[in-house]
């Protein structure tokens, strides 16, 4: 029993240390530019993360940001396609021991999400797939 305690306590505070090994050496500021950039790659439009990005740790780690806003493409009467006032993602932590990213969870806050069909049939979606 005595050796289960010390194994669990051991692992508690290998936990500890690596949350505070992660707040101190990685900001998520520092990959903005980076995931406004690969955002822009992958639907082939302006991506800005207004706000600064911050840790979750529990129930899982994830990301937080603070003002999203994802551009319409040129034609349609609202440059602004997508505003999200705040959004959480989270991962499953054992995968990502492994490698591997399994979104656990994805938060909305005041999201306004505009969906816009032109005369001529085609929409501000249909190209984000």
């Amino acid at each position: 029993m005595k050796i289960a305690i010390k194994i669990i306590f051991g692992l508690v505070v290998v936990l500890i240390l690596a949350i505070i090994a992660l707040l101190v050496f990685f900001d998520p500021n520092d990959y903005k530019p980076r995931i406004e950039a690969l955002i822009e790659s992958q639907t082939g439009r302006e991506a800005r993360i207004e706000g600064d990005l911050g840790w979750s740790f529990f129930p899982s780690l994830g990301i937080e940001a603070e003002g999203f806003v994802l551009e319409n493409p040129p034609g349609f009467s609202d440059p602004v396609m997508l505003r999200v006032g705040s959004m959480a993602f989270s991962a499953e932590l054992l995968p990502l021991l492994r490698g591997e990213i399994r979104v656990h969870k994805i938060t909305l806050i005041d999201a306004a999400i505009l969906l816009e069909v032109r005369a001529d049939g085609s929409d501000n979606w249909s190209d984000l797939t």
